[in-house]
């Protein structure tokens, strides 16, 4: 097993060299955990299911991230003939939210 440091810069090394890094973290960051990852990428996915007990965080998560750039990604969305997601995806876009 490496040693914390040496597994740091392994992980350093990798990010540096590579196009393209995924972070996945656990649902529901601490806010101050949130604008940390914000500040450092491109683009920041909130992935969340059109039902209001997984768009209620999000949105809060919306508004910890300020200016940050990111878009909501509409998961598990029940297929036609449900307007669930789409009409979801309007809500959100008529708020100023990007999916």
């Amino acid at each position: 097993m490496l040693e914390k440091f040496q597994r740091d810069r392994l992980i350093l090394k990798v990010i540096a060299e590579a196009e393209f890094v995924v972070i996945d973290t656990p649902a529901r960051p601490d806010s101050e955990d949130l604008k940390e990852l914000a500040k450092g990428c491109d683009l920041l996915i909130l992935p969340t299911k059109p039902d209001i007990v997984s768009l209620e965080p999000m949105l809060e998560m919306v508004k910890d991230l300020g200016n940050a750039n990111y878009r909501c990604l509409l998961t598990i969305v029940p297929p036609h003939p449900s307007k669930d997601g789409e009409n979801l995806r309007q809500e959100l876009l008529s708020g100023g939210i990007a999916t």
